[in-house]
């Protein structure tokens, strides 16, 4: 009887804390943007594996289009997108992942930013990528 209790209890603790998560989910999805025009950005299209920074850029625009391709080389392939300010590292400050993949050939982002100067940071195993960034017309 005791277990039953326990159960139910457990239960009704996982489905409160789904219902919270759900709530906290429908606050940080992406904001959904009106069409918006972009053009390619002082990027190059980038292609590599494995781990990679880039070079410091400027972004001009509040908003900054992503697009991200890429081809599992194994099963366990894993691809993590950083979008830093300069000055920062990633070790020493952390970061807010801009994408996360493994299992889809292609994912893109809108990313609002403050103009300034950021760099890339590319985490990734068993896996090739290709990157192209776009800033939004003025």
């Amino acid at each position: 009887m005791k277990q039953n209790i326990i159960l139910i209890l457990t239960f009704t603790f996982f489905l409160g804390a789904c219902d919270i998560l759900k709530k906290r989910q429908d606050k940080i999805n992406p904001i959904q943007l009106e069409p918006r025009k972009f053009t390619s950005s002082n990027l190059q299209i980038i292609k590599g594996s494995g781990d990679w920074s880039s070079t410091p850029f400027q972004i001009n625009s509040p908003l900054l289009k992503i697009v991200c391709t890429y081809k599992n080389q194994t099963p366990d392939s894993d691809f993590v997108l950083y979008l830093i300010e300069q000055g920062k590292s990633i070790a020493t400050h952390g970061g807010l992942p801009i994408l996360i993949g493994n299992d889809k050939s292609k994912q893109e982002a809108t990313v609002k930013v403050e103009p300034g100067k950021y760099y890339f940071h590319i985490i990734a195993s068993n896996i090739t990528w290709q990157l192209q960034a776009f800033e939004k017309e003025s």
